[in-house]
């Protein structure tokens, strides 16, 4: 089997335990509680006005976009040391975006985000510290896949 097999047998078949869905339900507090604010003009923001002028579609793709800049305007949100980032505002807007249209039960949701932070946290440990150190974000380089292995195991992706 290639790397590429048993990392999607990976995803598809992750079983988190409690203990994961409890960290999982706090990133998703840390999220919430960043990107609220954001999304009801509660906070000062120029940035989200502009470009719900310009993702107004409704898509999966524009709202997970806005949701993941609501989730950065604050930062202050989860941190995970092997990711070096906050992994929830690349992951959970894609996710939330997802749920709009495919609502899943919640410990789908839960398996879903665990296996997207864990798969982006790998990735994190792997590119090394070098990378960070560099300038380079880790939401790009390692987030994004998370994201990806997160929504597919979301979708179930295989099924």
């Amino acid at each position: 089997m290639n790397l590429s097999a048993m990392l999607a047998e990976h995803i598809l078949y992750s079983q988190p335990d409690e203990s994961a869905h409890q960290h999982a339900r706090e990133g998703v507090r840390d999220f919430l509680a960043v990107s609220w604010p954001v999304l009801q003009g509660e906070v000062p923001d120029s940035g989200l006005p502009a470009l719900r002028t310009i993702y107004r579609d409704g898509s999966v793709r524009s709202q997970a976009l806005l949701l993941g800049y609501a989730g950065h305007a604050l930062d202050y949100d989860d941190f995970h040391a092997d990711f070096r980032g906050h992994p929830s505002v690349v992951i959970l807007p894609a996710l939330l975006a997802w749920q709009q249209y495919q609502p899943k039960r919640l410990n789908r949701f839960l398996d879903a985000y665990v296996t997207g932070v864990e798969m982006a946290g790998r990735l994190g440990l792997a590119v090394s510290q070098q990378h960070y150190a560099a300038g380079l974000s880790q939401h790009g380089n390692a987030g994004h896949p998370g994201s990806g292995g997160g929504t597919g195991a979301f979708a179930g992706a295989g099924e």
